[in-house]
């Protein structure tokens, strides 16, 4: 690990380039916490060690593993993920993005469960970009611009997160009973209009449901197509696609990935949360200006994130290289926001 880690520093130094974490959630999201559970202690935490999902990077017999004790454990489950959170981030956030060589964190909340404006402390610093969320089942058709342009304007969002687990919806409009379908094709247009970009949870998730852990599968690679319509036909602005499609999905759909890859230019895919495997397998000379660096939760450690991205471009078809590295960790996510002026 020291290898490649000192490699990054030095490449950082001798190329000043920015690194970009591109999806951070200081808060708990899954709504598995209530605020007695979250640890209240203020004083700055021990750097984190990396999980055992980390360590086992996220492998076939790992989710294996993670769906047994999310189906036997949940008590366990529930303490775990609410121990790497507490009633006060902002300073151990600061603190790990320092020590992990990260310049800017993406900010990312899943409405209802952590509503923008929990965010509002973290204005203070020029060191964080933030994108909104909208409640998509409790709010208007006719209200949802309003609330995306005070999010801009108070937050200056450069996109939205869209979870369809946590937020149950399935991404292609149509798929969805007239009333949500409305909103979304709403929601959609205006992020067109005001240039915002979209980033989709994909994958399937663990959600707390009556005491245990329900598998949801919304947000499913399958889901964002359709025959008539896929959901990138509906958004022209950047669409990210966290965890490369594929979060805690055993078997990735390869095809659909590759599919993604020659008819969409516009879409990108983040690192979070799967294995150095994947994204090194997912990585080639055609496709590489459209993957971005991004660590997720705070249950997972940021800078082990950035060794596992390394290791995986080292295992990819041309190797280890400066220019990809910058690419992922830099370059991409910079092109990104460009694109939405």
């Amino acid at each position: 690990m020291n290898k490649l880690i000192s490699y990054f520093d030095e490449l950082k130094a001798r190329n000043k380039f920015i690194v970009y974490d591109t999806h951070v959630h200081p808060f708990e999201v899954l709504g598995a916490c209530d605020r007695e559970c979250i640890n209240t202690e203020t004083k700055m935490h021990a750097t984190r060690a990396p999980s055992l999902l980390e360590k086992l990077d996220f492998s076939f017999l790992s989710l294996i593993i993670l769906d047994l004790l999310f189906r036997w454990t949940p008590g366990y489950i529930k303490k775990n993920i609410c121990h790497n959170f507490t009633t006060n981030n902002y300073e151990n956030l600061i603190r790990e993005m320092d020590i992990s060589r990260v310049d800017y964190s993406v900010l990312v909340p899943v409405a209802p469960i952590t509503n923008i404006d929990k965010f509002t402390p973290y204005r203070k610093s020029e060191r964080f970009i933030f994108i909104g969320s909208i409640d998509i089942h409790n709010v208007d058709v006719d209200s949802i611009e309003e609330e995306l342009l005070r999010q801009k304007r108070e937050y200056k969002i450069q996109g939205i997160k869209l979870h369809p687990n946590i937020q149950k919806f399935y991404p292609v409009p149509s798929h969805n009973e007239t009333r949500l379908a409305e909103k979304l094709v709403r929601l959609y247009e205006l992020l067109n209009k005001h240039r915002l970009y979209a980033l989709f949870h994909s994958g399937v998730s663990y959600l707390p449901h009556e005491g245990t852990f329900e598998k949801v599968s919304y947000a499913k690679l399958e889901n964002f197509f359709d025959k008539e319509g896929n959901l990138f036909d509906y958004i022209s602005m950047p669409v990210v696609l966290a965890h490369i499609g594929s979060y805690n999905v055993r078997t990735p759909n390869k095809y659909l990935l590759n599919k993604i890859f020659q008819r969409y230019d516009h879409v990108y895919l983040d690192t979070a949360g799967v294995s150095s495997d994947l994204i090194s397998k997912i990585i080639n000379q055609r496709n590489s200006d459209k993957i971005v660096f991004g660590s997720d939760a705070k249950y997972f450690n940021i800078k082990y994130s950035i060794y596992r991205t390394l290791c995986a471009l080292q295992d990819t078809p041309g190797g280890l290289n400066d220019e990809l590295v910058i690419k992922i960790f830099s370059q991409n996510y910079l092109n990104l926001l460009r694109s939405l002026k």
